[in-house]
């Protein structure tokens, strides 16, 4: 059974065990993030630029310790190369959409600080890639499909509470090479508010 198969399974089986009293400790909101990204092995001059996200988050308290945490995110990355072909010098930008589910199992360091692990899922991914040569000319702009770009994959959170609001970080760590075959760690911040 792979990661992602085992991870679901997982969540699954906590949600099932769960009493009626535990579930009326439920609370969810909106979610803003913004992300980097950093190449693990040679990029070949493409460097991250900022992306974000933004989503829908709900928590489930188990006990005093353990909660679930289920989102919904739509996120972007986005990425900048800065090549030379001969005396021609071209800009490359790419930039990447998906829907995300993260799942993650949280545990809580006090009232109002947790750590969490989790897994997320990519879906509907969609893209868009433009060029610039160094003279102005065939500034193109094409859509891509994303093939072989997933976000999915483990990651570790870190998040505290004041009243309604949630701040956090994130480490994303994609299973799947990313961009041109290169690997990469995702890293993002993001700011919640609990709506009930």
């Amino acid at each position: 059974m792979n990661t992602k198969i085992s991870f679901f399974v997982t969540f699954l089986l906590l949600i099932s065990r769960i009493n009626i009293s535990a579930q009326q400790k439920v609370y969810g909101g909106f979610k803003m993030s913004s992300n980097y990204t950093v190449f693990t092995d040679n990029a070949e001059n493409w460097k991250s630029q900022i992306g974000y996200g933004i989503g829908y988050h709900e928590i489930m308290e188990l006990n005093d310790y353990i909660n679930l945490q289920a989102e919904i995110i739509l996120t972007t990355y986005s990425f900048n190369k800065k090549s030379n072909s001969g005396s021609t010098s071209y800009e490359q930008n790419q930039i990447f959409r998906s829907i995300e589910i993260p799942m993650m199992i949280k545990y809580r360091l006090s009232a109002n600080s947790a750590v969490g692990l989790g897994y997320q899922y990519c879906f509907l991914k969609s893209g868009k890639e433009k060029i610039i040569l160094s003279d102005g000319t065939n500034n193109t702009e094409t859509k891509t499909n994303n093939s072989g770009v997933n976000t999915s994959g483990i990651f570790l959170d870190f998040n505290t509470k004041s009243k309604k609001m949630i701040y956090g970080i994130r480490l994303n760590m994609f299973q799947n090479e990313f961009i041109e075959t290169k690997k990469s760690v995702n890293s993002s911040i993001y700011l919640g508010y609990n709506l009930f």
